[in-house]
């Protein structure tokens, strides 16, 4: 299994910045050990542009036919509707 995490603001200057989790679900994805890939996500959410960067990716992996498992953890205290755009997921309604 290969693990991804979100960690904080999902922001340019953060480590949590699509320029740091793009490269890492690149990672994940071509691990030809991994039968999985799970991101745990920990974030209050952040920037709009971030979240739609790593979403676009997360799709583009689907299109590419590399369609391997995932799951988001969300911890108690993350909110869902800020995991919702880079996991690909529906928010609550």
């Amino acid at each position: 299994t290969a693990l991804v995490e979100l960690r904080g603001v999902i922001d340019a200057d953060s480590e949590a910045s699509a320029e740091n989790l793009i490269p890492a679900l690149r990672s994940a994805f071509e691990d030809v050990n991994a039968q999985a890939v799970v991101l745990r996500v920990n974030s209050p959410g952040g920037s709009a542009y971030g979240s739609e960067l790593v979403r676009r990716e997360l799709e583009l992996t689907r299109a590419a036919g590399i369609d391997e498992p995932r799951l988001a953890l969300l911890p108690p205290s993350a909110d869902t509707r800020a995991a919702a755009p880079p996991t690909g997921a529906s928010p609550p309604k």
